[in-house]
């Protein structure tokens, strides 16, 4: 069943939320103990094509579906048992669906998250110490565009999460790695190419759970292999 404040998937005979700690079977006209107790579902008011529909047999299209069978399709529809490494939590109350700002900011993200953040980070202060550098050499007005570029996929990184700015920081890593280590005669300038190799993977794994996530209404739990539960 489901938490009806949080969205938490809850365990049968559980008498709590884990994540929340309310109480489970509260109102608001939802059958939160009908998947626990299918021959009521349909005297509890399930039905089916809207609303919060838990019912024995497979969730209608519609509302937030979760029977004990298949979810179908529409709405956020779910099984008796959520799919391994997802999570059951759509939008406030579970009602609506999140806008994308609200799903890069659910829990089973973090992990995703922490990486385009890090990236982002990284640029920044390669950024702010080629900036010192060419100053103190007296040439910041030949590296400013760089500088420029460094801060600017940063900002599309972290903030628009952008698959485009992580691969034009990975390209223009790659191109500056091999021009500073023909100049210096060693391997140098990697950290703008390791950032954009991150920033890459993160923001395409990111945008593929939100395209899923607009699919089935349901969020990839990244967290799941580090035994998040």
């Amino acid at each position: 069943m489901i938490c009806e404040k949080c969205g938490q998937w809850i365990d049968q005979g559980s008498s709590n939320c884990s994540k929340c700690g309310a109480p489970v079977g509260g109102g608001n006209g939802q059958n939160a103990n009908a998947a626990a107790n299918p021959g009521n579902a349909a005297a509890n008011g399930a039905q089916p094509g809207g609303g919060y529909n838990a019912g024995a047999g497979a969730g209608q299209p519609g509302g937030y579906n979760s029977g004990a069978g298949a979810g179908q399709p529409g709405g956020y529809n779910a099984g008796a048992v959520p799919q391994a490494g997802y999570g059951m939590n759509p939008g406030p109350g579970g009602q609506a669906p999140m806008t994308k700002d609200q799903f890069y900011k659910h829990p089973n993200i973090a992990p995703v998250r922490s990486q385009i953040r890090s990236a982002g980070i990284i640029c920044y202060v390669i950024a702010g110490i080629n900036l010192v550098l060419s100053a103190l050499a007296g040439s910041i007005f030949a590296t400013i565009l760089d500088i420029l570029l460094i801060i600017g996929m940063g900002l599309g990184i972290q903030l628009g999460k952008s698959r485009v700015c992580a691969i034009i920081l990975t390209v223009y890593g790659a191109f500056n790695m091999i021009i500073m280590t023909l100049q210096q005669g060693a391997i140098s300038g990697w950290w703008i190419l390791l950032a954009g190799i991150y920033a890459t993977i993160y923001t395409f794994k990111y945008q593929s759970a939100w395209a899923e996530y607009l699919k089935t209404g349901l969020v990839k739990d990244f967290a799941a292999g580090k035994g998040r539960k």
